[in-house]
């Protein structure tokens, strides 16, 4: 029997995300991978004595929003591609909000490895750190290549 690890998996149901994502303009992530990064998300902040944050629909619906615009745009942008800033994007999702913050990421990157690498970063870090963000939302999206776009949206109202 043959055992598959690692981040093969994770790729393989990217690419297959990425097929359905041409047919359906771009396919919701598993419910497993946003768990996944979320739940991680609130690990570290535990870590560092942060509340946790809890998920939002309208912050999911603006980050899944934003991660399939990277995605059909070919790269990662904080900039929507119709000139959108944060601010603008949460407005359309009509949620009302005090402080926002986004954290992007992009590339054949597997859901248990985004967390350390916006840890990793000084301003997704301090993003991460923000002690006046309450909820989260996350999207993910693929392409066919097996790239992933993260779109994490961190408020508080």
């Amino acid at each position: 029997m043959m055992r598959i690890s690692g981040l093969f998996p994770a790729l393989f149901l990217c690419a297959l995300s990425g097929a359905a994502s041409a047919q359906t303009r771009c396919a919701a992530p598993p419910a497993a991978e946003v768990t996944t990064v979320l739940t991680e998300v609130n690990q570290l902040r535990a870590r560092l004595g942060l509340p946790q944050l809890s998920p939002e629909p309208r912050l999911m619906q603006a980050a899944q929003s934003h991660a399939c615009d990277n995605i059909a745009r070919g790269g990662p942008s904080h900039q929507g591609s119709d000139g959108s800033s944060l601010g603008q994007r949460l407005q359309r999702a009509g949620y009302p909000y005090r402080t926002a913050a986004e954290n992007i990421a992009w590339g054949k990157i597997a859901p248990g490895q985004v967390v350390e690498m916006w840890h990793g970063s000084p301003a997704h870090d301090r993003n991460l750190r923000n002690p006046a963000v309450t909820e989260a939302g996350l999207g993910i999206a693929c392409n066919n290549a097996g790239q992933r776009a993260y779109v994490l949206k961190l408020a508080g109202r």
